[in-house]
């Protein structure tokens, strides 16, 4: 009896660089993984993980694009990630996510985790694996 391996179809993702948080926001709060100015020449984020608590409403999390300063709402610059799962266990709500496949973003653009709503102390998870070209 024989057995044969096969090989991967996806390709190993060749990552830049690691960005790691677990820094509590308060409502319409970010946290940078990589200023504008240091994007000179687009990124690829290969992944993106999050997650949030709250006392009071839904968190409200994304993954944020955009040129200048940082987010200052949900909508302002291109959400590439925002909330997938939510829960509710009476007396607080929270939300996840995860990119499902790569995202380029352009030169001049940087990149921000942002949340709507304060979190709780320790509630909060951001991960995400970048190159800047």
């Amino acid at each position: 009896m024989s057995v044969v391996i096969k090989a991967n179809p996806t390709a190993l993702i060749r990552y830049g660089a690691s960005f790691a948080s677990q820094t509590t926001l308060a409502a319409n709060g970010s946290v940078q993984v990589f200023a504008p100015a240091s994007n000179t020449a687009g990124a690829i984020v290969w992944a993106a993980r999050m997650a949030s608590q709250t006392l009071s409403g839904w968190p409200g999390i994304a993954l944020i694009a955009k040129s200048g300063s940082a987010p200052a709402s949900f909508a302002d610059g291109s959400v590439l990630l925002s909330a997938d799962s939510q829960f509710n266990n009476g007396s607080s709500t929270g939300e996840s996510a995860s990119l499902q496949m790569p995202v380029f973003v352009p030169p001049g653009q940087g990149l921000w985790f942002f949340a709507a709503n304060a979190e709780n102390t320790g509630s909060a998870r951001r991960s995400c694996l970048y190159t800047l070209l």
